[in-house]
């Protein structure tokens, strides 16, 4: 996906003006290795530009675009302006850039502005467009994956320089960069360009790096709209539109955080009870199954007696009974069923095992599931959610039958638990988790979330309770070798 970036020194607060001044809080050092793992991280068909006060900060990021392009086998492009392609040759060799080498090989060639901007004298972003489209196509051909180019605009920045013909430039080339496989990084000096000039820069692009951080710009107008006639009779709606946009993603980051807080909250909870619960089992069953076994072994047998076949016999039923309440306690903690056979027996096992402690008729229907296709992540995902669903009906429903389906359509996996009980008002539950008062329902559904699914909860007073989750199909569904021990 075509995206642009904007490598400058805008400031954290949304309220600085774009082109403001602004003071880093990191280093210089600690800059140039943000911005070396950003460029890293960039793929084909992006389109930067870099706004710099010093020919350091420009460094800091061209030579390591430069440097990924050639490592990538891309075809890379350097304008520079009269004065400086001495300096960039230097900065090239000084960084383990062997030029000679490269440009002989056609991987890297170092221009001027009237080889490409300024040819004929005068700068036409018709022809300079074109520019890129048949130099990519050369690229192509000589057997390079992409063309990779770095302008130094400040080459082209005279007073007569009409700038409406420059932002257009910027926002045509976003088209360019879509239909070819070109990356194009474009350095802005905030020493030479006025700030007015550099704010609609930056309105051209979509994002913003600032401190090594790729950041959304909210001031990003996509060139579609920004090139129409009557984009200066729609720009108030459109910056009203933005506001109302930019205040429903801060009150949905608001509300997952609570989410996130409340569910913390309840993880630390459920873990200390859980563990509370082990500690129980192991000291007042497992312990007391070994320390019967201990005293029996201690204890001095006469002699002639034939007491010893009765105490190993014993013993040995000691010992399987302490084999069978590991075996339980392991089973609580995770079935290895999920693991070796898949999600269907896994819930055949567990359903069964519910059915046998209480007065609720379960049916279960999973006859058509094909486990091997299921990932283990999913599988997992939708074991939790049936237990956790199951669990619920247990303990408060008070319901006489439950109906469990797990089905596999063309895109998705889809589960079903419904019971007959006395159900409950899903918003009123809603709401008490998100007072931190019983979490069940909200972390049900941010298991379901964290595995790209969704949950829905249809219930009401004396109107029982269904439960469905719906989990997309993707690329991840390719059959999985299963190990069975």
């Amino acid at each position: 996906m075509h995206s642009a970036i904007l490598v400058g020194e805008m400031g954290r607060d949304a309220k600085h003006l774009p082109g403001a001044a602004t003071s880093s809080p990191k280093g210089d050092a600690d800059l140039a290795a943000d911005l070396c793992a950003v460029i890293a991280r960039l793929g084909p068909c992006e389109h930067l530009c870099i706004s710099y006060r010093t020919g350091e900060e420009q460094l800091a990021a061209t030579i390591p675009f430069i440097q990924q392009g050639l490592m990538r086998h891309e075809q890379c492009v350097y304008i520079a302006g009269d004065t400086s392609t001495r300096n960039v040759a230097t900065a090239l060799e000084a960084a383990g850039i062997e030029l000679g080498r490269e440009q002989r090989r056609g991987a890297l060639s170092v221009l001027t502005q009237h080889d490409t901007y300024l040819i004929d004298g005068c700068f036409d972003p018709d022809r300079m467009l074109a520019w890129f489209e048949e130099r990519a196509d050369t690229a192509l051909r000589a057997g390079f994956r992409a063309l990779r180019v770095f302008g130094e605009m400040r080459c082209l920045w005279e007073p007569s320089l009409r700038i409406e013909r420059l932002v257009e430039y910027e926002a045509r080339l976003n088209g360019v960069l879509r239909e070819r496989p070109i990356s194009a990084l474009c350095g802005y000096d905030r020493t030479v360009f006025p700030t007015d000039v550099i704010r609609q820069v930056i309105v051209a692009h979509p994002s913003v790096v600032v401190d090594g951080m790729i950041c959304r710009n909210s001031y990003y107008v996509p060139s579609c709209e920004r090139l129409a006639p009557e984009w200066p009779e729609r720009e108030i709606e459109w910056m009203l539109t933005n506001l109302s946009r930019l205040q429903r993603a801060e009150n949905d980051l608001r509300e997952s955080e609570r989410r996130f807080r409340a569910l913390s909250h309840r993880l630390l909870a459920v873990q200390e009870v859980e563990r509370r619960a082990i500690a129980r089992d192991l000291h007042d069953d497992l312990g007391q199954i070994l320390t019967a076994l201990k005293l029996n072994l201690e204890r001095p047998t006469p002699r002639g007696s034939q007491e010893p076949s009765e105490r190993l016999a014993r013993n040995v039923e000691i010992v399987d009974e302490a084999i069978e309440h590991t075996r339980r306690l392991a089973l609580d903690l995770r079935p290895p069923l999920l693991d070796d056979l898949g999600l269907a027996e896994a819930l055949r096992w567990y359903v069964n095992r519910q059915a046998e402690h209480g007065t609720v008729d379960i049916r279960l229907d999973v006859d058509a599931l094909d486990s091997t296709r299921i990932p283990a992540a999913l599988a997992t995902a939708c074991f939790r959610l049936v237990q956790e669903a199951l669990t619920n009906v247990l303990r408060h429903a008070r319901a006489r039958h439950v109906r469990v389906s797990v089905r596999e359509t063309s895109d998705a996996l889809e589960v079903l638990v419904e019971d007959d009980g006395r159900g409950f008002d899903p918003q009123a539950a809603t709401e008490r988790a998100g007072a931190g008062v019983s979490l069940g329902l909200l972390s049900m559904k941010e298991r379901a979330s964290l595995a790209g699914g969704t949950l829905t909860i249809e219930s009401g007073p004396d109107r029982g309770t269904t439960v469905r989750g719906r989990f997309p199909r993707g690329h991840d569904t390719a059959p999985l070798r299963r190990t069975i021990t």
